[in-house]
C-alpha cells in the first residue's frame, strides 16, 4: 500500500515538474507510467467496483494533458524567431533612399543602412526583402 502511494506521489511530482523542466514530455510520460503503476498496485477490488475503469480514465486524462503540453511545446519550438538578427531575415523593408548598391531602408520602426550585392535602381517607398545582416548593415534584394 505504501509503495503504491509512493509511486503515485512521485508520478504526480514528475508530471508537475514537466512544467518547469522542458523535456518535451519525457518526464511527464515517466510520471504517467508511475501513476498508472501506483494506481494498479494500490487498487483493492473489494473497496471499489469500478476501480480499473477509473484507473484507465484518469490515466487517459493525464496522457491527454501531457500530450497537449507536448504539442504546444513542439509548436513553440518550431516557431520562427521574431526578435533580433534572426527575426529580421526574410522580412520586408521600405526604401527611404537608395544610390547604386547602398542606401537607407525602414523596417520595424527604424532606419537601417542597407546594401545590395549588385547595383539596383530602387525608388523611394519601394519594398525590398532582407536576406542577411552583416554587423549593423542589412543586405537586401528586390522583393519578387
Amino acid at each position: 500500500m505504501i509503495s503504491g502511494l509512493l509511486l503515485l506521489i512521485v508520478g504526480a511530482i514528475l508530471i508537475l515538474s514537466e512544467i518547469f523542466i522542458p523535456m518535451f514530455g519525457l518526464v511527464g510520460l515517466i510520471g504517467l507510467a508511475l501513476v498508472i503503476m501506483g494506481s494498479a498496485v494500490s487498487f483493492d477490488p473489494a473497496l471499489v467496483e469500478y476501480g480499473l475503469a477509473m484507473i484507465f480514465a484518469v490515466s487517459m486524462m493525464l496522457a491527454l494533458i501531457i500530450g497537449a503540453g507536448l504539442w504546444v511545446g513542439i509548436k513553440a519550438y518550431r516557431k520562427r524567431t521574431q526578435t533580433g538578427k534572426e527575426g529580421m531575415i526574410g522580412d520586408t523593408a521600405r526604401v527611404i533612399s537608395w544610390n547604386d548598391t547602398q542606401g537607407r531602408v525602414f523596417i520595424d520602426g527604424e532606419n537601417w543602412h542597407a546594401q545590395s550585392a549588385k547595383p539596383l535602381t530602387l525608388a523611394k517607398d519601394e519594398i525590398v526583402r532582407v536576406i542577411e545582416m552583416k554587423d549593423l548593415t542589412l543586405m537586401i534584394e528586390p522583393k519578387a
